[in-house]
């Protein structure tokens, strides 16, 4: 198998330091959580993963709370979900129980500039925007392995940019 260098970028994004939130109309619940971060150009396609989840907070521990990525592009070839929303799952779990990951987990992103990141939470499986408890709070990280553009392949038959690379794998 031929090596393929990737750029790692590690972001831990905060709900209590330099976020804004969207409430719900009764104030019970965000909504949304936005995160201005420096500017990270993603040059070629790049595996997008969860790496960490810690929260604290009240949410019952019968919710499954589901976030979702906002305004992000990825490649929706590689990624299914039955509700058909535009915006990737990228954590589910029921509160207050460690998640299982497995290393394969993630989206795959195209090329991109990324100024922020906007997550929409939800404690309703049938809601998306059912959001969660305004005293849950969470840090999550987040790694994002781009395919290394000096050491890229052109002529994909796929159209996708750069490289041969899909979910880490040669083609």
């Amino acid at each position: 198998m031929l090596y393929k260098p990737q750029i790692e970028k590690i972001i831990y994004l905060n709900t209590e330091v330099n976020c804004t939130k969207t409430l719900s109309s009764d104030s019970s619940k965000n909504i949304e959580f936005s995160f201005n971060i420096p500017s990270m150009k993603i040059d070629d396609l790049a595996h997008f993963k969860i790496v960490n989840f810690s929260h604290q907070g009240t949410e019952s521990t019968n919710n499954i709370i589901t976030l979702r990525i906002k305004d992000i592009q990825y490649n929706s070839r590689n990624y299914y979900s039955s509700d058909n929303n535009s915006m990737p799952i990228i954590y589910n779990s029921s509160f207050n129980v460690n998640p299982y990951w497995t290393s394969d987990s993630g989206i795959t992103l195209l090329p991109q500039m990324i100024n922020n990141i906007t997550l929409v939470a939800s404690d309703n499986l049938s809601n998306v925007y059912g959001g969660i408890d305004v005293a849950v709070k969470f840090i999550l990280g987040i790694t994002i392995n781009e395919f290394d553009v000096s050491y890229s392949q052109i002529g994909n038959p796929y159209g996708e940019h750069r490289t041969n690379i899909l979910n880490n794998k040669l083609y």
